[in-house]
């Protein structure tokens, strides 16, 4: 038990140092980057330099309380995939059309792919900074990345986050993440295929300032979603894509995403690339 419990600090000291070490680079490049990089730039800064205020330790450690709570919890739930599978196991075309993967998780399971301590920052940092009106996401997993947000909507006294989850079982959680942290919380879960939702969601809630693009890991299927997006955001948009590593076609869709002539500022940041529209 001591050597497992020996292995598991030491992976998460090594994914730390990771997420360090791409955000410092990303700084780096940043500083010849577009003048519309601005507020990216100043997140990067403030995540990799500056000691939090109280009030920020405060909300992020509520935040990390409760990914602690849920990465201690063995439950089972009834957990439905529409997106492209794993890294080892990427579904076909045809199998993301023709409806979920259906699959019993535990709530540690389903806890563990939650955006790391280090980039919720950044992301709260990016809130801050660009102080959107109005923010988007895909993919709510079990809220901590919306915790996050929501933190920045919250100590900037205003804005609204309506973020996308296709499991119902990980949407309950996320609920139950954003009702935990936040008396009245800055965020409204839409729960279904985001082929069912966006557009409405688009429709009726638009133009949005930020969106943070982290579900159905699928090129294709991310350049359809940036289609849709993108006739609905304010000027000088911020979009932030999540695991465009993850395939060669998720590779090739933030490199088309990234010569847009419509944006007017890019950068990459590891595995996730952040545009200007």
């Amino acid at each position: 038990m001591n050597a497992i419990l020996k292995q598991l600090s030491l992976d998460g000291m090594a994914r730390s140092w990771r997420e360090r070490h791409a955000l410092m680079s990303a700084l780096a490049e940043a500083q010849n980057a577009s003048a519309s990089l601005e507020p990216i730039k100043k997140a990067l800064e403030l995540v990799t330099q500056r000691q939090p205020t109280d009030a920020e330790l405060g909300a992020w450690s509520a935040i990390e309380r409760r990914r602690d709570e849920m990465l201690s919890r063995h439950d089972i739930v009834q957990h439905v995939d529409f997106g492209a599978g794993t890294r080892d196991h990427i579904r076909s075309a045809d199998e993301q059309r023709n409806g979920g993967m259906h699959r019993v998780a535990s709530v540690k399971d389903l806890t563990e792919p939650s955006s790391h301590p280090m980039w919720g920052e950044f992301l709260y940092y990016v809130t801050r900074i660009s102080r959107p009106n109005k923010v988007l996401e895909l993919g709510s997993c079990v809220g901590i990345s919306a915790g996050y947000i929501t933190a920045g909507l919250k100590l900037n006294n205003g804005g609204h986050l309506w973020t996308l989850e296709g499991s119902p079982a990980s949407a309950e959680l996320a609920q139950q993440t954003l009702d935990g942290l936040y008396q009245t919380p800055q965020g409204t879960i839409v729960v279904g295929r985001f082929d069912d939702t966006l557009q409405d969601c688009l429709d009726s809630h638009g133009p949005f300032d930020l969106a943070f693009i982290d579900g159905h890991h699928d090129g294709e299927a991310t350049m359809h979603y940036y289609a849709q997006i993108k006739r609905h955001l304010a000027p000088d948009a911020i979009l932030i894509f999540d695991d465009v590593h993850y395939s060669p076609s998720m590779e090739l869709a933030w490199q088309t995403i990234a010569s847009d002539p419509a944006a007017h500022g890019q950068l990459r940041i590891r595995a996730r690339g952040v545009v200007v529209i």
